[in-house]
């Protein structure tokens, strides 16, 4: 009796192993800039890269070089992150465009915060990842443009244009860039 009880508790857990897997898979619906990102921070670490960082926000500017370790690329990264579209709750929103050197994803509604997400390559190789963020909620509204640009499969810079307007305050505009060189 004992064995039959142990058969059916590793059957179960096998069977409920083999359902985890399967609910992984459909977390790969579209690209995974959270895979793509959290690979980077790893290369770039390992090759010592360095970047120079810019914030330009209401007229000030603020630069800042420094060669980052993985938890200070993965807070570089951080607000990157906002535009991922590879998220369960956005399986089926999006529409797949393939033009020449192009992948756009285009949301099939005007509710998602990700408004276009483009991928563009040469030669197979991801050259560039253009994305659109356009959050409301009931106190603020945020506008981003993400840029992201690679050359030889390492990230070489990066931009976020935004606007964010809360109730009761004037717009606020800022860029956001980073210029990473490889020794």
């Amino acid at each position: 009796m004992r064995k039959i009880l142990l058969a059916l508790i590793v059957l179960g857990a096998l069977a409920s192993c083999e359902e985890n897997k399967e609910s992984v898979r459909q977390l790969h619906a579209y690209f995974n800039l959270d895979s793509l990102l959290e690979q980077q921070v790893f290369v770039l670490y390992d090759r010592g890269a360095e970047v120079q960082k810019v914030v330009r926000m209401d007229g000030e500017e603020e630069v800042r070089t420094f060669v980052p370790d993985t938890s200070q690329w993965r807070d570089e990264f951080a607000i990157i992150k906002d535009f991922n579209i590879n998220k369960p709750y956005y399986v089926g929103s999006f529409n797949e465009v393939k033009k020449a050197g192009k992948v756009i994803f285009q949301p099939n509604s005007e509710d998602l915060a990700v408004t276009q997400f483009e991928l563009t390559y040469s030669e197979d190789e991801l050259i560039r990842i253009e994305s659109f963020l356009d959050e409301e909620k009931y106190i603020y509204t945020n506008k981003r443009k993400l840029t992201m640009e690679f050359a030889e499969g390492l990230l070489k810079s990066y931009q976020i244009d935004g606007s964010q307007k809360m109730i009761l305050q004037d717009e606020v505009d800022y860029v956001i860039s980073g210029s990473i060189s490889v020794q």
